[in-house]
């Protein structure tokens, strides 16, 4: 697991990577660019989609036959790997709340850390058992489609109910603008909602944890499957069949 573990920093750049992403994020702290964690985000989602490209550029699946991994160990190495990337803009949004707290400056995030956590986890989770399971059926114009309709309908809700909450959030501690919405006919305001939002925040991070872990077996699931069906009908299968 080390040596994979060690594959993946080398594809993700070496050690230049987290240099370069320690001296950004010190730029923002300092700056106070809170933006700055929302892209890094943004660019660690995608990852998944670098990772099997770079693996296929570099004829891995192939060189993997003839090494002692598991393909448990191959999928645990994956998600681990954007495990420990994704902790990284999440503590760097962290550190940089408790410093603007601390020198009481004003900040606007774009996203608090319990979006961000499940920003970070929701999007991997629908894309790495759609790369699997197009690893193991193959890129047909099915599982393309497949696919594409799959990771659309994932991120419907995420472009609808992130935006909606930080909104309503925002809107609610407005207190010289007084929102009010309509629920089975009675009339609230958004005050009135809020500690019901905040409630709702804090389970996002939860969720996404829960989501990512879910999507962490399903493709260990996905990937596994094709050599215990050709064991169990007593072929001759190599760990990267």
């Amino acid at each position: 697991m080390k040596g994979l573990l060690r594959k993946e920093f080398y594809i993700l750049g070496g050690i230049k990577t987290p240099i370069g992403i320690a001296a950004m994020f010190t730029a923002a702290l300092i700056l106070n660019w809170d933006f700055v964690y929302f892209t890094t985000a943004l660019v660690i989602v995608c990852l998944p989609l670098t990772l099997f490209a770079a693996d296929t550029k570099a004829r891995w699946w192939t060189y993997s036959k003839t090494l002692p991994y598991s393909r448990n160990q191959i999928v645990d190495a994956k998600y681990l790997t954007l495990l420990i990337c994704m902790s990284m803009p999440v503590l760097g949004q962290l550190l940089h709340t408790g410093v603007n707290l601390l020198m009481q400056r004003k900040s606007m995030p774009v996203l608090s850390a319990p979006y961000l956590i499940f920003l970070l986890c929701y999007i991997p989770a629908f894309w790495f058992p759609a790369l699997f399971w197009k690893k193991r059926h193959g890129a047909k114009w099915l599982a393309v489609i497949v696919i594409c309709v799959i990771l659309t309908a994932a991120m419907l809700p995420l472009l609808t109910m992130l935006p909606t909450f930080a909104i309503f959030e925002s809107a609610a501690r407005n207190e010289s603008v007084v929102t009010t919405f309509f629920f089975f006919g009675k009339e609230y305001t958004l005050n009135e909602a809020l500690p019901l939002i905040r409630r709702v925040k804090l389970l996002h991070p939860f969720a996404g944890a829960l989501l990512y872990a879910f999507s962490w077996l399903l493709s260990r699931k996905i990937y596994s499957r094709r050599a215990r069906a050709q064991k169990s009908r007593g072929k001759a299968v190599s760990p990267m069949d």
